[in-house]
């Protein structure tokens, strides 16, 4: 049961702090060739540290504290014998894929 459920999370995170970083690279790639690659950059590096505060800490607390995969009060030899399609998306590699 615990296998799964950090499955998730982490196959979540990992997309997440993909198009985290996408978003913020991206604009300076854009300034970078309209500015004529001058080493000039877009965001200050006091917005750029708020920003992976802001979309990097605060997401991984959250995401601590309102996590709850099924119900916390049930062991996960239940949920197995009575659900076992919650196992479906990670032997099929639904989540954490090259698409």
């Amino acid at each position: 049961m615990h296998g799964r459920s950090r499955y998730d999370s982490i196959s979540s995170f990992i997309l997440y702090f993909f198009y985290k970083n996408v978003a913020l690279t991206l604009p300076h790639y854009y300034y970078a060739y309209f500015c004529g690659f001058s080493a000039m950059t877009v965001f200050d590096e006091w917005y750029i540290q708020f920003y992976n505060i802001m979309f990097t800490a605060l997401p991984v607390i959250l995401l601590g504290v309102f996590d709850w995969d099924v119900h916390p009060g049930i062991d996960g030899a239940e949920y197995k014998s009575y659900l076992p399609l919650l196992y479906y998306t990670g032997q099929n590699r639904l989540l954490f894929n090259s698409r």
